[in-house]
């Protein structure tokens, strides 16, 4: 009886081997891609960034109005920044 022999190879191992055989044309498609999907990947994690930053800033602000506590003043702070 014949032996049934599997090799294990990654996934990402036979990705490349097949980009490998492609043209010139082909994989300079495929590399803009991954550019793009890179800046996307960027802008998405900036967005979410900035997203639960405002969600973390009104809720200090709700917080602050309804228990009548001052929050500190921006302009403090961006005297300290010019400082250093």
């Amino acid at each position: 009886m014949d032996r049934l022999y599997t090799t294990n190879i990654s996934s990402v191992d036979a990705l490349w081997a097949l980009i490998q055989g492609q043209s010139q044309n082909v994989k300079d498609a495929l590399y803009q891609r991954m550019e793009e999907a890179n800046r996307q990947r960027k802008t998405l994690q900036q967005q979410q960034y900035v997203s639960k930053s405002l969600k973390r800033a009104f809720a200090e602000l709700e917080e602050a109005r309804t228990t009548n506590k001052e929050l500190p003043d921006a302009s403090d702070l961006f005297k300290l920044i010019d400082k250093q």
